[in-house]
């Protein structure tokens, strides 16, 4: 590579750099704000000019607060589902469609489960983790894991069965939320976006969205 292509490298680093920053910080600003204030917000965010789909939130469930309950939903979740019933769109290109409260269910519920879907891509695949039968769980925010795949921890296939779904799933590809901890590394309330071969770690449900609403926003 000659000094142009270098310097030329550099500047898109460091441009990606910038959107990155920039990304982020939309997503502290949008988790500061008050649960309803949030929502909004993220469906903004999601529904950018150039998206070519209208996202709305749904109105909340009236026994909202007594069904988060019977699930032993943690906080975080149970402030979104008291603002709305989850996510819905005139189009199945949207990107976070957010089940209803009836809809929540545990991977192990899935037809077929989640770790079975896991293992079929596996197969045809490969997997990124050290050890066979386990998921690559890598740290939120960082672009150097996500570039060199630095994982925070592996988990068993089995343990996605026991955590809540939160969005349809697809093939290999699905979000979801621990409900007990399940290391020390994945504590209760932590959200997991799997796909394929690697899962991304968040803090807790508000990350989750603000972090995807940010990252639509910023297209």
């Amino acid at each position: 590579m000659g000094l142009l292509d270098l310097f030329r490298f550099g500047r898109v680093l460091l441009g990606t750099a910038k959107a990155v920053k920039h990304q982020r910080q939309t997503a502290v600003d949008l988790r500061a704000l008050p649960p309803a204030a949030f929502v909004a917000a993220c469906v903004e965010g999601f529904n950018a000019p150039a998206a070519p789909w209208r996202g709305e939130a749904r109105p909340p469930a009236p026994d909202a607060d007594a069904l988060a309950q019977a699930l032993r939903l943690p906080a975080p979740l149970r402030e979104f589902y008291r603002v709305c019933d989850g996510f819905a769109s005139d189009s199945p290109e949207f990107p976070t469609p957010v089940l209803g409260l009836r809809e929540l269910r545990p991977g192990a519920a899935c037809t077929p489960p989640l770790s079975a879907r896991l293992r079929t891509y596996w197969a045809a695949h490969g997997n990124d983790a050290a050890q066979a039968d386990r998921l690559a769980v890598l740290p939120p925010d960082s672009l150097l894991a996500l570039v060199t795949a630095d994982t925070e921890c592996e988990l068993p296939a089995d343990a996605v069965d026991t955590m809540m779904l939160l969005c349809p799933p697809g093939a290999a590809e699905f979000t979801v939320i621990a409900l007990t901890g399940v290391s020390d590394q994945i504590p209760a309330g932590s959200v997991l976006d799997v796909e394929g071969s690697s899962a991304t770690r968040y803090d807790d449900f508000t990350h989750w969205l603000a972090t995807r609403a940010s990252l639509f926003s910023s297209l």
